[in-house]
């Protein structure tokens, strides 16, 4: 397995159980050999909100946004964390 799919699927474990600031850790990792990849600033952002850095997780969020056309899914996470933020 790549490099970059072992720390997504690190953080992924991470983030299912709840292991907010150590699935972080591995998503930064990940971005930094694949900087703007939208699955993986997805997730980052995911992360982001379980921390409630909600700043930064609509920041992420809206990276995405750019790069991909919209997707439901992103869109739900985006929606919901509007929500939290007003």
């Amino acid at each position: 397995m790549k490099t970059i799919e072992k720390l997504v699927e690190r953080g992924n474990q991470f983030l299912r159980q709840g292991r907010h600031e150590r699935a972080l850790e591995q998503y930064t990792q990940a971005l930094k050999l694949a900087p703007r990849h939208p699955g993986i600033l997805n997730n980052y952002a995911a992360a982001l909100e379980k921390l409630n850095r909600l700043d930064e997780a609509h920041a992420a969020y809206e990276l995405v946004q750019a790069q991909i056309p919209p997707h439901p899914g992103l869109l739900n996470n985006r929606g919901l964390l509007l929500m939290k933020l007003h």
